[in-house]
Order: structure tokens, then C-alpha cells, then sequence
């Protein structure tokens, strides 16, 4: 019914070609649903308004003023959509959960936010849940929320002077390659120098999901002499299974399974958890909490961490990939086999332009990932970088230090 509302709106204000696609994506998300006619619909639908689609649909879209992006290999039921949510917490509607992402494959919520929660006199009365940051797929830090610009819910008042926010800095983008770099450093202000967020987005040619997401977390405390417990959190509606304590497990979807790798530049192990008790009563829908926890006892470790999640979306009954990890003191890498294709991922940990080598690839970037098959190289991206050589041969050297998205011109 929102965007009933929506065309309704347009409408007045004589904007026609808007308010009929907006007419005409109600109708759709109506009819995706099987939705019968509630009293909303009936309430703001307007049957003057004749819905139009778009005469294109983009696949991948950034939105620069709320700094959110949605990645999508398509608009048919099977296809995906990735999101990755930024923007402002200075509202007084707001959600704790920047730099927070979601993934849907088909029907399949394999990564999800927490949603609505059952409506009753407690949900209206407590808004703790639905604004923490616990509930939300991002960086959890001391066990405590992101930072909230009102002291009260609602408190115009008593801001913060920065406020709590997560930039989109860059989106490049081909139709089969998304990079997106982010700043989401005064959500943790209290704690954190540093929170960037980086992912990196691959897909075949034709499939309806990902071949490869992959999410990089570059984090540095603010006091070196607090320990700090760091953990990334990922929620699904979906079973888990945890195949390696050291941080592998698979979330088993009705149609798609998502295999789900987390390294660190430190050691860090798994949990996984029934939903979590808030206040007394479980007010959001019954979901599997699972955590990636580094804690070490050496301060200089926790001070400078980087994690990387490998998200690897496939079949039931289909091959899992074959994962290589590489670590050393100041890099963290890892190689992903998936049928023809090899996609290698180099990860600096303390980032100064040198170059760094893993899996045959070398790159002075500040993250790298190559996607090759038999036949040579499909793509790479370049984080803050110049060069990369692939077997002692230099595919790609440019004299500006900057990001790069390329993608061979007939797809991966």
C-alpha cells in the first residue's frame, strides 16, 4: 500500500510518468504475494492511475542520498538482490544497522534483516529490538549498539556532534561486477579510529545469483589500551549448519544454499545460537543468530582487525567450492574453486602501497580479487591500487592509485 500512497502522491503533485510506475510496482509487489485486497490497498490504490513499468530496470542501483545499494542479477522470481544499507542514523526513526547487508535468492531469505515483529501492546512500547544492532548483519563492537544520535527515542534535542552515519565513498559497477566502498567510522565513534566496509560482487553470465560477495571489514580501536571484543553477526530464517568451528558454515535455503567463509587477521571462532531472549520476550521471528567472534588476549591484536566474509550462493546437491586460505602478518587472502572458475582475494592488513603476493597474484591495492577460467583472466577489482600481475605476468598497470572494476566484455 506504500506505494499506492506513492502514485497517489505523484499524481497530485502532475507528476504522471512517476506516479504510474509507482502504481505499477504496487500492483506487482500485490500480485508477487498473492496479496488479496486489504483494507490499505483499498484505502490509497487510486483506479484513475493507470500503472506503466519502467521502460528499463536497472539490475544494480545506487541511491546517493540515503547511500544504499541494491544488487540484483535480475527481475524474474529466481534472481537475487544484494543490499547493502548505509545512510544517517540522525532521525528520530531510525535502525542501529549501517553498514548492515541482506541477501535474497529466489524465495530463499538467506540473509536477513529481523523484519516486523509481532504486533502487541510490548512491540509498540519497546523499540530496544528493532533498533538494535544486534539484530543486524554489520559489526557488533563490545557487545554494544552502533551510536545513537538521541540519548531518548525521539529527543530533537541532545544530538550528537557527528553524527552516527555510513558513506558510500564509491560504486563501480559493470552488469557483472559491483565495487562499493564505505566509511561507517562515526557509527563507532566511541570506540573505533576506523570501520570501513568494502564488498566486492561477482556473477556469471545469465545465472540468477552471485558466483561471489565478498565483504571486507577494515577496523581500528580507538584506544590501544582497551581490549575489545569484535564480533560480525549474520541472521537467517534459514537452517545452519556449522561445518568448522573456525568460522565455515552453510545456511541451507529451500532452493539455494549459501556457503559462508569468515577469516580474520586474527584468530577468531563461530557460534551460533537460538534467537535471543530481549526484555523478557522474544518479539522478532524465530532466527538463527550467528557469530564470527575474535577475542585475543594480546592488545595489539585487537587494535588493528580485519575480517573478510566469502559468501558463495549454490544449488542443493551442487559441488560446494573449494576454499584456500592464505594469512601471514600483514595479509589476509584466500582462493575460491568453483567448477571453471578460480576467484583469488588479497587483503593487506596494514596497507602502505607495497606489493603483496598470494596465490600467484601480485597487486599493490589495498584489496584485490581476480576471477580467472581456462581460458585467462575474467575480471578484477582493485581497492585503492595500480597493478596486478597474475603468474609473473602483468595484466593490468595504470599510473593512478585509484579503484578499478573490470569485467571482460562477453561476462564472466
Amino acid at each position: 500500500h506504500f506505494f499506492y500512497w506513492l502514485a497517489g502522491h505523484l499524481w497530485d503533485q502532475g507528476e504522471e510518468d512517476r506516479s504510474q510506475q509507482a502504481q505499477w510496482l504496487g500492483d506487482a509487489i500485490t500480485e508477487e504475494r498473492q496479496a488479496k485486497a486489504g483494507p490499505m490497498n483499498l484505502l490509497w490504490r487510486r483506479d484513475e492511475i493507470e500503472p506503466h513499468p519502467p521502460e528499463e530496470k536497472p539490475v544494480h542501483k545506487f541511491f546517493p542520498l540515503i547511500h544504499t545499494a541494491a544488487l540484483r542479477t535480475g527481475w524474474n522470481r529466481k534472481d537475487s538482490l544484494f543490499v547493502f544499507k548505509g545512510g544517517s542514523a540522525d532521525s528520530p526513526h531510525r535502525h542501529l544497522d549501517l553498514a548492515s547487508v541482506s541477501l535474497a535468492i529466489g524465495e530463499d531469505r538467506l540473509l536477513a534483516d529481523p523484519g516486523k515483529g509481532e504486533y502487541s501492546f510490548r512491540y509498540w512500547t519497546n523499540i530496544t529490538p528493532s533498533i538494535s544492532t544486534l539484530w543486524h548483519n554489520t559489526l557488533v563492537v563490545d557487545g554494544s549498539n552502533q551510536q545513537d544520535p538521541y540519548t531518548f527515542f525521539g529527543d530533537e534535542n541532545r544530538r550528537q556532534e557527528v553524527p552516527s552515519a555510513c558513506r558510500v565513498e564509491e560504486f563501480l559497477q559493470t552488469d557483472f561486477a559491483v565495487l562499493l566502498s564505505s566509511d561507517a567510522t562515526s557509527a563507532y565513534s566511541d570506540q573505533l579510529r576506523r570501520f570501513r566496509r568494502h564488498v566486492f560482487w561477482l556473477c556469471e553470465k545469465e545465472a540468477s545469483s552471485p558466483s561471489l560477495i565478498v565483504l571486507m571489514d577494515d577496523i581500528k580501536a580507538k584506544d590501544m589500551s582497551i581490549k575489545r571484543d569484535f564480533a560480525l553477526h549474520y541472521h537467517t530464517p534459514c537452517d545452519v549448519e556449522i561445518l568448522d568451528q573456525r568460522g565455515t558454515a552453510l545456511i541451507r535455503g529451500k532452493e539455494t544454499e549459501l556457503q559462508l567463509q569468515v577469516l580474520a587477521s586474527s584468530d577468531c571462532f563461530l557460534e551460533a545460537s537460538e534467537p535471543t531472549q530481549i526484555g523478557g520476550a522474544c518479539l522478532r521471528r524465530l532466527t538463527v543468530h550467528a557469530y564470527w567472534i575474535l577475542r585475543h588476549p594480546d592488545l595489539e591484536e585487537t587494535s588493528k582487525v580485519q575480517f573478510v566474509t566469502l559468501l558463495i550462493p549454490f544449488v542443493p546437491g551442487e559441488d560446494r567450492a573449494n576454499i584456500s586460505t592464505h594469512k601471514e602478518p600483514d595479509l589476509v587472502a584466500a582462493q575460491v574453486k568453483r567448477r571453471d572458475k578460480i576467484s583469488t582475494l588479497l587483503f593487506p592488513r596494514l596497507w602502505t602501497g607495497r606489493k603483496f603476493k598470494a596465490f600467484g597474484i601480485t597487486t599493490d591495492a589495498q584489496a584485490c580479487l581476480v576471477c580467472q577460467d581456462r581460458q585467462g583472466l575474467k575480471a578484477f577489482l582493485l581497492l585503492k591500487g595500480r597493478e596486478v600481475v597474475v603468474d609473473g605476468k602483468k595484466v593490468f598497470s595504470s599510473r593512478q592509485q585509484q579503484n578499478y572494476c573490470w569485467v571482460k566484455k562477453e561476462g564472466i
